[in-house]
């Protein structure tokens, strides 16, 4: 699923299509996520988050938010974790 995803970021990239791109790396970074590569993971979803902040798409960015917060809270930075929850 990661092989995939950077693929489809690759792809979506220079398309200008950021809905698409910002859904990508989402998906990119919950497989990165899931085999512990928290930087990585932590990277992508930041990048959605912004994309997502420029689309004004409020929902996606909580969503990014909390998954940061999780991510956080799996490398034992509670209070971190807990200012993005």
């Amino acid at each position: 699923a990661v092989d995939a995803a950077e693929w489809s970021v690759g792809i979506l990239r220079p398309l200008e299509r950021p809905e698409l791109t910002a859904l990508a790396l989402e998906t990119l970074a919950a497989g990165l996520w899931s085999r512990g590569g928290y930087a990585k993971a932590e990277r992508a979803y930041l990048e959605a988050l912004e994309l997502y902040r420029c689309l004004d798409r409020q929902t996606d960015y909580a969503r990014c938010i909390g998954n940061l917060g999780l991510i956080a809270s799996a490398q034992g930075n509670y209070s971190e974790a807990l200012r993005l929850y």
